[in-house]
């Protein structure tokens, strides 16, 4: 049996961003891939991707607010600061232009927080 690349092992994290605790998925090593996952699921939803994609890129994927095994935001918490939320983990956790692959309600954040963070991702 081969011996599993430790790089590309998926390992669970959590950060705290404006008092939420935010779960997050990372495996791999390389260019910095961010996965942000739609409204109904969480991070789990890109594990097939988290693997796959671990040889070539340095692949996270978060749980935003409310998700998953992040906490849930305040009430009235809005677009914008689902968008801030992300801009400061991306700032956190360093990566540096970054790849964004989103889709459904995560496809909307990027574009949302790249005011706050410009230069920082790959268009």
């Amino acid at each position: 049996m081969p011996t599993p690349d430790p790089a590309r092992t998926v390992a669970s994290h959590h950060i705290r961003i404006g008092g939420l605790r935010i779960a997050y998925r990372r495996a791999g090593a390389g260019p910095p891939l961010l996965l942000l996952h739609g409204g109904a699921c969480d991070g789990r939803v890109w594990a097939r991707q988290l693997e796959d994609l671990s040889a070539e890129f340095s692949v996270v994927a978060w749980d935003a607010p409310g998700c998953g095994g992040s906490s849930d935001p305040p009430e009235g918490f809005r677009m914008a600061d689902y968008a801030d939320c992300l801009a400061e983990f991306i700032e956190d956790l360093g990566l540096d232009r970054l790849h964004v692959l989103g889709h459904s309600f995560g496809g909307d954040w990027p574009w949302r927080c790249t005011d706050a963070t410009p230069g920082s991702s790959r268009r």
